[in-house]
């Protein structure tokens, strides 16, 4: 009886120490991205690239959104077209600046959700963004404009 109860106490102090072990598993691999994240939009910030057109295609479980061309003028977005019908967007919040991209890449990486970002070699905005592998956010077509 007493070797049984040594052996509950002896699993149960494993459990425990390794419940207190759950909480660094993740900072390494945060801290990964956020040294990614953060190398790639010091770069972007440093391109001051402030009229730009690309194409967002998001893919969400939850809705489906259209594909949109966004022009951008000095860091605004002056145009967002709807790519199925062609029409301009009235309501442009499904339009996203590559800042307000790289504050939701943030933003995710601080709350511990399963993002993956890859980002583009020349200009350094986010290519593909992939959320708890249900929803992702493309980038294609990106041109720099006058």
């Amino acid at each position: 009886m007493k070797r049984f109860i040594l052996l509950i106490l002896f699993a149960f102090s494993l459990f425990l120490i390794n419940c207190s072990n759950l909480n660094n598993i993740n900072p390494p691999l945060k801290n990964q991205k956020f040294k990614k994240f953060n190398s790639n939009y010091l770069k972007w910030q440093k391109k001051n690239i402030k009229n730009y057109s690309f194409i967002l295609k998001r893919d969400c479980s939850c809705s489906k959104y259209p594909p949109i061309l966004i022009t951008v003028k000095n860091n605004q977005i002056t145009k967002a077209i709807n790519l199925k019908t062609k029409k301009e967007l009235k309501n442009k919040e499904i339009a996203y600046l590559i800042n307000e991209l790289f504050s939701f890449i943030k933003k995710s990486i601080d709350k511990n959700f399963d993002i993956k970002v890859t980002y583009d070699k020349k200009y350094f905005y986010p290519k593909k963004i992939t959320v708890d592998k249900e929803s992702s956010m493309i980038i294609t077509d990106f041109k720099v404009l006058n």
